[in-house]
């Protein structure tokens, strides 16, 4: 019956006894049903790696019901983000000064801003790692990436993390010296 129940509706699991909920079987289909799901499993299958990237597949945000160990894990995390930007509250530390992984999500809050009230890069760019922020290399390749009608509102941000404006028609020159004045403030 509850093998019925989940199949048809991840969310079912959160009704099932703590047996079922620990079940890796039974958890795995319902989170292929409803990624979400996953926050009704107990901690045996949230620590289960294919449970989880179907999950985060699924639904980007059951990330933070992951593992901590799979909350680091860089496939994981893409996965999830690729899912659901919002995800990347759940990632770990380590990997939120990760490049690709701050990238994919500076690219996918630009593509949900346009689509939705979600505030964009702004929003992710507080979220990232301070290492990442301080490396001059990763922020220019972050910017690389970020649309034009997006730089205001970094500047904004540079604003408040104790960098200068960005002139933008000398990005890369400009970059070196918003994250020296940031270092020295810091």
């Amino acid at each position: 019956v509850v093998v019925a129940a989940v199949t048809c509706n991840g969310q079912a699991l959160r009704d099932a006894s703590e047996a079922f909920q620990g079940d890796e079987e039974v958890v795995h289909l319902a989170v292929k049903q409803h990624g979400r799901a996953l926050q009704y499993a107990t901690s045996i299958p949230r620590g289960n790696r294919d449970i989880v990237l179907d999950a985060v597949r699924s639904n980007g945000t059951a990330l933070a019901h992951a593992s901590p160990e799979l909350r680091d894990d860089k496939e994981v995390v893409l996965v999830a983000l690729k899912s659901g930007v919002e995800a990347i509250s759940s990632v770990s530390r380590r990997l939120k000064a990760d490049r690709e992984v701050v990238v994919l999500a500076l690219q996918q809050a630009q593509v949900v801003a346009e689509e939705s009230q979600f505030p964009g890069p702004v929003l992710i760019w507080k979220l990232v790692d301070s290492r990442f922020k301080r490396d001059k290399d990763s922020v220019l390749w972050a910017l690389r990436h970020l649309k034009p009608e997006w730089r205001k509102e970094c500047d904004e941000l540079a604003i408040e993390s104790k960098m200068q404006p960005i002139p933008w028609e000398n990005f890369e020159a400009a970059i070196g010296t918003a994250i020296a004045v940031r270092g020295e403030a810091a």
